[in-house]
């Protein structure tokens, strides 16, 4: 029975060693295999870096209807005014323009309201505006980081007209 028994953990320690010194390997590979060259080639291809990126978000045109909502005092979301938007026909001009070029960042450009875009099966999509004459963006979030995209004036006055059917 002991002669099974030293067998087993003899087994076991061999075993062992071998998926540790698989571990090394693979995580000495996976090491190499990020040479400086190659890391310049990741960075070159982030989107922040692409300023002509485009289409971050194509399954906001899944979106079948939104909510508008305005704040009383751009830049404070806390107390907003609202109004709902069913016809998808008047939405696709927002949602092309979210889908436009990636502009530089606009962080000092105050955001007056966002629009929360709902398709099926639950999703939302969300897009901050800012309406100011020398700031007219929309941005979005995507994959942990802020885009943003030129806002264009008839869309801009659009939203100025489903301000007045807002409600608090």
């Amino acid at each position: 029975m002991q002669a099974g028994f030293l067998i087993n953990r003899c087994l076991m320690k061999t075993i062992l060693i071998s998926i540790f010194g698989c571990c090394l390997v693979s995580g000495a590979i996976g090491c190499t295999s990020n040479s400086p060259d190659q890391q310049d080639n990741v960075e070159d291809s982030t989107i922040t870096n692409l300023p002509y990126k485009s289409n971050l978000l194509p399954g906001i045109f899944e979106a079948d209807s939104a909510y508008i909502l305005f704040y009383d005092n751009p830049g404070d979301h806390r107390f907003y005014k609202t109004t709902r938007v069913t016809d998808k026909k008047s939405l696709e001009p927002l949602m092309q323009a979210a889908n436009e070029t990636i502009i530089p960042n606009a962080n000092d450009c105050i955001t007056q309201g966002k629009i929360h875009f709902y398709a099926p099966g639950g999703k939302v999509y969300t897009l901050y505006f800012s309406r100011a004459d020398s700031c007219m963006s929309l941005s979005f979030i995507h994959t942990g980081e802020k885009y943003f995209t030129h806002l264009p004036k008839a869309i801009s006055s659009w939203l100025y007209q489903q301000r007045d059917h807002s409600i608090e």
